[in-house]
């Protein structure tokens, strides 16, 4: 678990901000303690630490490189599931809701073995097939945030599981956005060294290969000397330690390009507030669910540049509320923004039609309600 919190740890905040106390009580089981535990105990939910062996705390993609590593993690795992299922039969769960494949294959497996339902809600992109279709076999039931990553892969068993299988759209804090849109004066804008001659540019996110960072700077070495001059903030820090180096590479990359107008600021805690001041976000990530970061800007009316990855194509609509482009491809992505950076009218128009969507379709109180019912339905089983 990170130690800041990013998308889908202050999704788990938002339920435990907006879910109904007087029918269900929260327990969240964490690895150790951090910032975002303490958030969510503040918020109410029983918060448990279970600290599972260090492999199992690995992540950028390195649990599973070679077959030795590979038995020591499905060792881990055994000895971590066991550990588990004494903490699942020692309290009164109805069901346990998982957010990763990780989870489904720790305490989901647990959950099965003591008899409870589980719940998967699949937050990113399905892409090891042989552990994503063990999640299909042991979760109760599955939810997808859109019908797009839910048909990207795996057909035949979304269509074997589809029994098991729903949609629940995303949600974000709408009222955290309207209240630091509010907030926007003209020293913040000095103290971030925003300059209205420039386009001002924002990408929001882990600072790490999946998030397709590097791409966004060739980009703009595209477009350097041909468009608007262009500056590009980026909101983030490296999370864990084997992204650190990533973000030297990316600063490395900005300066072999002779591109002074990156900015890296780190992890914000006013990220809607710094998002608010922008021209538009750029959101070049080469993986993803539904990204929140993306909702925000567009509940913010800022126009959005992303790539076709998971659900976002049920987000954004290219040239309706947003621009799409394929993930990996920096010439494309330079051409979208090069079209926003020249036309001012396109600009506003898709930031109004974003606006639109986001605030008629991401509440996050209606997103936690279908969770809710969902809770219900497969603890009454």
């Amino acid at each position: 678990m990170f130690d800041q919190m990013y998308g889908n740890m202050r999704y788990l905040a938002s339920i435990a901000r907006w879910h109904d106390r007087d029918r269900f009580d929260l327990e969240i089981v964490v690895p150790r303690w951090t910032e975002f535990a303490a958030t969510l105990s503040d918020l109410g939910a029983v918060v448990r630490v279970v600290p599972p062996p260090p492999i199992l705390q690995t992540h950028g993609g390195r649990l599973m490189r070679g077959f030795l590593r590979q038995l020591k993690a499905a060792a881990a795992v055994f000895i971590y599931t066991a550990r588990l299922v004494r903490v699942i039969r020692g309290g009164a769960f109805d069901v346990v809701h998982c957010h990763s494949i990780r989870a489904v294959l720790t305490i989901g497996w647990a959950a099965r073995l003591t008899g409870r339902p589980v719940l998967w809600y699949v937050k990113g992109q399905l892409d090891n097939p042989l552990l994503d279709r063990i999640g299909f076999l042991l979760a109760t039931r599955i939810l997808f945030q859109g019908a797009t990553n839910k048909d990207r892969r795996y057909r035949l068993f979304t269509r074997l599981f589809r029994y098991k299988i729903a949609i629940l759209a995303n949600g974000i804090e709408l009222d955290d956005v309207r209240v630091a849109a509010s907030e926007s004066d003209i020293e913040f804008r000095r103290s971030l060294g925003l300059d209205p001659a420039r386009l001002n540019l924002v990408a929001v996110g882990q600072v790490s290969p999946p998030k397709g960072l590097r791409y966004l700077i060739e980009a703009l070495a595209q477009l350097k000397n041909t468009v608007r001059p262009l500056s590009l903030y980026i909101v983030g820090g490296d999370g864990i330690d084997a992204y650190k180096d990533h973000r030297l590479f990316l600063e490395e990359l900005a300066r072999s390009h002779q591109l002074d107008c990156v900015y890296f600021l780190g992890w914000r805690r006013d990220v809607y507030r710094i998002v608010s001041l922008m021209d538009a976000m750029v959101h070049p990530s080469l993986e993803e669910g539904v990204p929140k970061s993306v909702i925000e800007a567009m509940a913010l009316r800022r126009p959005v540049v992303v790539t076709r990855v998971g659900s976002v194509p049920d987000l954004v609509t290219n040239d309706v509320n947003g621009l799409i482009v394929p993930p990996a491809d920096s010439t494309q992505l330079a051409q979208a923004i090069e079209r926003i950076t020249n036309d001012d009218a396109l600009r506003h128009r898709l930031a109004q039609a974003a606006f639109d969507f986001a605030w008629k379709n991401c509440s996050i109180q209606t997103n936690v309600h279908g969770l809710e019912n969902v809770w219900s339905e497969i603890a009454a089983r």
